[in-house]
């Protein structure tokens, strides 16, 4: 009966040691992921404040490139009496408006 108890206690404390370097294994991989990730979180940090410039950067050009069109068009525009608008372009879209449009309001 001694030797039972002997053999479970050896069991036991060869169970408990596994466990221990079971947690002390995945302790150590979380410290080497989390330190891996803090030697690539400046380059992010760069990263995102990169795409944030380019990001105002691109919007400045928007703005300045639409109020240069729109001086442009009404600089044209103050010359000339009369103001002539595009056509359509895309004729089966003419088409279809000028039947809704000839459609009494029963038949749309």
């Amino acid at each position: 009966m001694t030797d039972d108890k002997s053999k479970e206690t050896a069991k036991s404390s060869s169970i408990a040691q596994d466990s221990s370097e079971i947690f002390d294994a995945c302790k150590q991989g979380i410290l080497k992921v989390t330190e891996e990730l803090s030697k690539f979180q400046p380059q992010y940090v760069q990263m995102i404040s990169n795409l944030q410039q380019e990001y105002i950067q691109l919007t400045k050009e928007f703005v300045n490139k639409v109020f240069a069109a729109q001086r442009h068009w009404e600089g044209s525009n103050l010359a000339s009496t009369n103001t002539t608008f595009p056509a359509f372009t895309y004729s089966p879209f003419e088409d279809n408006l000028e039947c809704s449009l000839m459609k009494s309001p029963h038949e749309r």
